[in-house]
């Protein structure tokens, strides 16, 4: 998630893809990714059995497109532009949209934390301030 919150321009689809993708695989109604591989799937012949996921996706497109993609091309990039977010630790972020829709405490969490780490800044300027008018 870090790397769509920091490019999110250069994904066509949203987050919600990714989660519904995810809900779907795990969800056991669809065979695309059932199998070790295309000859298992094929074998077990899982296309006459099973629906894709890919169709399912595709019937569900408008709610997953990202409105403020532009693609790398039309923005003069090139089809071989690669992101490479950041990997140091201090810039990875919990994906909260996946790893905690069901966990109100969890978003309650990540907003106390904010309300924290705001109050403090707050509390450092006005000492900042008052140390410079006592130094006036």
């Amino acid at each position: 998630s870090s790397g769509i919150n920091a490019e999110y321009g250069y994904f066509e689809f949203n987050e919600c893809y990714l989660v519904e993708l995810y809900d779907m695989l795990t969800s056991g109604k669809f065979g695309t990714f059932l199998g070790n591989n295309e000859r298992d799937r094929v074998r077990q012949k899982l296309s006459d059995r099973t629906f894709s996921i890919w169709g399912y996706l595709w019937e569900n497109i408008g709610k997953f497109i990202n409105p403020y993609y532009e693609n790398s091309t039309d923005l003069g990039l090139g089809p071989a532009t690669v992101l490479r977010p950041s990997t140091d630790d201090r810039d990875l972020l919990l994906w909260t949209k996946m790893y905690c829709r069901y966990d109100i405490c969890c978003e309650a969490k990540t907003a106390l934390d904010i309300d924290i780490e705001t109050s403090s800044e707050v509390k450092a300027t006005a000492e900042r301030l008052s140390e410079a008018s006592i130094s006036s």
